[in-house]
């Protein structure tokens, strides 16, 4: 029997990922016949044009008979590098940094995985940066995604919103956003250091007083970038009048913020740097960025050709029975990498961002954060209600979930624990509470039988001097089967460790686990 041959691409897999190659494989041609030195191989029949062109970790399908596909998924990635490489900043994915977002290999495989077909809807309930959404815009998924923090939705739209648009026209703008910020940056950025005197000359007498939080940004920002910042938003009110349009040039405005602020960069809590320069050279910056994200996004737009299906992110909060997405009608599947039980501090980590852009007031950014799933505050109140229902076995979580939260409170009155320590059962046991609520919603939110697919790994605490390892995996399947899903499967993922400012309470493996709506 003659075979078709999907071959490998050079770069350097890991074992998940060969893993998945053999799953979508089997699921998009029906058949699988074997590997060898190349790549793996199917029965010449069973060949598709319309399937090779859909693979994710191939780099040509070939067939006996002399045809070729290229997948789709290579050329995007070629549309960021030369090719060799694996790329995960390709598309609009680069415009704007996210920490511990999973590479966007990993949705278009488990789309392909669930066998999911041009038109499936599919929820992203913790969308973040919006991975999915994009891959899923890629694939001609209908998506929605949801999520608490106001930078997350915005980013996620601008994605969508710039790879929607048509060629050159944001381009266009860019050009002139550049052009009328040419003589501020002679004015205002480094080596020059601005007076005030020199600063209101260029921008008004009350150049600071359209700032929103303004005592807390001239806080964080020198006052040479602060008036880069507001020459920089003047510039786009006046040049770019579509509001989604612009939304795409303050989120890349957004992600230059950090390097020019008086945060220190590398660390995602709220720490000044030890060495502050008096200025940065914002503009510069936001120019350079435009220029190459926005020709990074154009390729990738001519790569994709017209993109197909509704995208669209929201901001609200999947633990409310009223998040329900009804405009997107029945969900086809959930795909989602969710927030571990201690999560990044997103809201601190991007707090500069969402004042600049009005996302929130200065004084709502410990709220903000706090209301986030895996938030690691906590107030002794709460605290205590958590735990008298720890002890009291209240509640309607599984036992595993119970019992490791009774141990790590047995733990924590042990001497020795610093006060984010004896925090840590009442965190796990809030965390699983309100994953138990997201479980229960989405069910509703799924046709009969629609698939879950998560990404998340385990992570570990000491408390008392020994160390706990939080299964989150094994006990999220658990809460899931309570709350009417079944466990389809679970596949180990060993991946580069994920951005975490507490990496040494990281474990470098994930999981995917995929359960069914009963």
């Amino acid at each position: 029997m003659s075979q078709a041959c999907l071959e490998w691409r050079k770069y350097r897999y890991f074992p998940y990922e060969r893993e998945f190659a053999k799953l979508e494989t089997e699921q998009l041609f029906g058949a699988l016949s074997g590997e060898n030195a190349v790549g793996l191989t199917i029965p010449s029949g069973a060949f598709r044009s319309d399937g090779a062109e859909r693979l994710t970790y191939f780099g040509r399908a070939v067939h006996p008979g002399g045809a070729v596909v290229v997948p789709r998924q290579v050329r995007l990635e070629a549309s960021a590098n030369d090719g060799e490489r694996q790329a995960t900043r390709y598309s609009a994915h680069g415009i704007h940094e996210y920490k511990g977002k999973f590479n966007p290999q990993i949705v278009r495989a488990i789309g392909n995985m669930l066998g999911l077909d041009k038109g499936a809807t599919v929820l992203d309930p913790f969308c973040g940066s919006g991975t999915t959404l994009l891959e899923c815009a890629h694939s001609g998924w209908n998506a929605v995604g949801v999520d608490r923090n106001p930078l997350a939705v915005q980013i996620t739209n601008a994605k969508l919103h710039a790879l929607r648009r048509r060629n050159g026209a944001i381009d266009e703008k860019a050009m002139l956003v550049t052009r009328a910020l040419e003589r501020a940056a002679d004015r205002l950025c480094v080596p020059f250091e601005p007076r005030r005197s020199d600063v209101a000359s260029f921008l008004d007498d009350s150049w600071l007083d359209g700032l929103p939080s303004r005592k807390y940004l001239c806080a964080w920002f020198p006052p040479a970038v602060l008036a880069q910042i507001v020459a920089i938003l003047r510039v786009l009110r006046a040049q770019v009048r579509s509001r989604d349009d612009r939304a795409v040039f303050e989120i890349i405005l957004s992600d230059q913020l950090r390097q020019a602020s008086l945060q220190e960069p590398a660390d995602l809590r709220i720490r000044r740097r030890k060495d502050p320069e008096a200025n940065y050279p914002l503009i510069q910056w936001f120019t350079e960025a435009l220029k190459e994200r926005l020709d990074r996004i154009e390729r990738a737009r001519q790569t994709l050709g017209r993109v197909e299906g509704r995208q669209e992110a929201m901001l609200g909060d999947v633990r409310s029975a009223d998040q329900q997405p009804a405009t997107f009608g029945r969900i086809d599947a959930v795909i989602t990498s969710p927030p571990y039980e201690t999560a990044l501090p997103y809201i601190d980590t991007q707090r500069l961002s969402l004042v600049v852009l009005g996302a929130i007031e200065a004084g709502e950014i410990q709220a903000t954060e706090k209301a986030l799933i895996g938030a690691r505050d906590i107030s002794g109140r709460e605290r205590e209600e958590i735990e008298s229902q720890i002890a009291a076995g209240t509640g309607d979580l599984p036992v595993a979930v119970l019992g490791l939260c009774r141990e790590l409170l047995e733990a924590a009155k042990k001497p020795g624990n610093g006060f984010r320590r004896v925090n840590r059962p009442a965190l796990t046991y809030r965390y699983f509470n309100n994953m138990s609520a997201f479980f229960t919603n989405s069910r509703r939110w799924l046709r009969p039988g629609g698939k879950v697919a998560m990404v998340v790994g385990a992570n570990r605490t000491v408390l008392g001097g020994k160390e706990y390892i939080i299964d989150t995996p094994r006990l999220l399947v658990a809460v899931a089967q309570r709350c009417g899903y079944s466990r389809t499967e679970e596949r180990a993922m060993n991946t580069y460790p994920r951005y975490d400012i507490h990496q040494k309470n990281s474990i470098e493996s994930e999981t995917l686990i995929v359960l069914t709506a009963n």
